[in-house]
């Protein structure tokens, strides 16, 4: 697992429990949800991006570039920082009116 993807889950869990403190919701069950969303993101997209994205680069001899390398590995945690923003503005268009 990446740096980027570790920072990225926590900052889900203290973006989830903030906004819901904010809203007056329960902030424990929104970090939770925040966080289930991000780590089922990224293996989706481990499996749906980085595996196949790896194996193109393998098979065409590029896999020696490290640049390249780094930015296919970090592919993952963008896609589940991207859900993140999707499961948030759901959780946020699901509060009742007061």
């Amino acid at each position: 697992m990446s740096l980027l993807a570790k920072l990225g889950a926590v900052a889900v869990i203290v973006w989830f429990y903030m906004t819901a403190k904010e809203k007056g919701e329960n902030a424990t069950k929104w970090a939770i949800v925040g966080f289930i969303g991000y780590c089922l993101a990224a293996v989706l997209g481990y499996f749906a991006i980085y595996k196949p994205l790896s194996a193109v680069f393998l098979t065409h001899g590029t896999a020696s570039n490290p640049v390249m390398a780094i930015l296919i590995s970090q592919l993952p945690a963008v896609v589940a920082l991207l859900a993140a923003v999707l499961i948030r503005k759901r959780l946020i268009d699901t509060i009742p009116e007061k």
